[in-house]
């Protein structure tokens, strides 16, 4: 009897703690579309991507995340032959004005980003730069869906995301 009592109090604790893990953790993805500023709307026109991230809420108007995504950039000139891509790769921090859960929030993050031009043109090459950089932005969360603006600040390849996506668990 003993036994089974330790047994339902350990099976009681494991699920409490998973409820609350699931509660302070999402993760989602996004369709990204970036407009290039400075020396990388020299070359390009709009970038296209995807985005996956993961959040853990610190508390009620803070959390934390990680984000990986691929964006292509379209060229100005189709005769170049060249096409070019970013990679990037950051981690942030939030600050929600209501909760986590809803609501306007500000970010801030740091990551690095690969920054690829590739060649077709007489057989293929490539070159890729990675770099540190800032992204600075803001967002809104309704529900599942999550709509966000950033800066991106990097040296050779500054750009504006606007991010559309969905997130999973949390409350």
């Amino acid at each position: 009897m003993l036994k089974l009592k330790a047994g339902f109090i350990a099976l009681v604790f494991v699920l409490g703690i998973s409820n609350f893990a699931q509660a302070q953790f999402r993760f989602g993805g996004s369709l990204v579309a970036s407009l290039p500023i400075g020396s990388l709307a020299d070359f390009t026109t709009i970038g296209l991507g995807l985005q996956a991230e993961g959040l853990y809420d610190l508390n009620d108007n803070m959390s934390v995340g990680l984000s990986a995504g691929y964006t292509y950039l379209v060229e100005k000139n189709e005769f170049d032959g060249i096409t070019y891509s970013i990679v990037p790769i950051t981690a942030y921090f939030n600050y929600h004005l209501k909760d986590t859960q809803s609501g306007l929030y500000f970010s801030g993050g740091l990551g690095a980003y690969t920054v690829t031009a590739s060649f077709d043109s007489f057989g293929f090459a490539s070159i890729s730069s990675t770099e540190i950089g800032l992204n600075l932005g803001a967002g809104v969360l309704l529900g599942k869906l999550n709509l966000t603006g950033k800066l991106h600040l990097i040296e050779d390849a500054t750009y504006f995301g606007i991010g559309l996506g969905l997130l999973f668990g949390g409350e």
